[in-house]
C-alpha cells in the first residue's frame, strides 16, 4: 500500500540527512512493512512538489498513545529521491567499492 504524507520542512531534512528514519504516526492508515511511505514538503508557502520516497521496514505500538505506531523506514532508490540514499550511506562510510 502506498501512503502520501505531507511532513514539516525539519523532520524531512532529518529524513534526508540519515538522522530520522522512524515515525510516528495515528494508525488511521493501517500502516504494514512493506508499505512505501511517500512524503511532500511542507513548509509555511504550501507543499513542494518533490516527492521523497520510503519503504516501512518495522511497525510496532509499544509504548505509544492508543492508536498510534512508531515505524521505521528506509529511504527507496529513485530518480525523485535525487540520490540521496547514496548520500545517507556516503555520511555512514559504505563503500561499494566502484572506483
Amino acid at each position: 500500500m502506498i501512503h502520501k504524507l505531507k511532513i514539516n520542512d525539519p523532520y524531512l531534512k532529518a529524513k534526508l540527512d540519515g538522522d530520522k528514519l522512524f515515525e510516528i504516526r495515528l494508525n488511521d492508515r493501517g500502516y504494514q512493512k512493506g508499505d512505501i511511505v511517500v512524503y511532500k514538503e511542507y513548509k509555511s508557502g504550501g507543499l513542494e512538489h518533490i516527492e521523497h520516497k520510503f519503504e516501512i521496514t518495522y511497525v510496532c505500538n509499544y509504548m505509544q498513545k492508543e492508536g498510534y505506531v512508531v515505524f521505521g523506514e528506509k529511504p527507496m532508490c529513485s530518480e525523485e529521491n535525487n540520490g540521496f540514499l547514496e548520500a545517507i550511506e556516503a555520511a555512514i562510510g559504505i563503500d561499494h567499492g566502484e572506483d
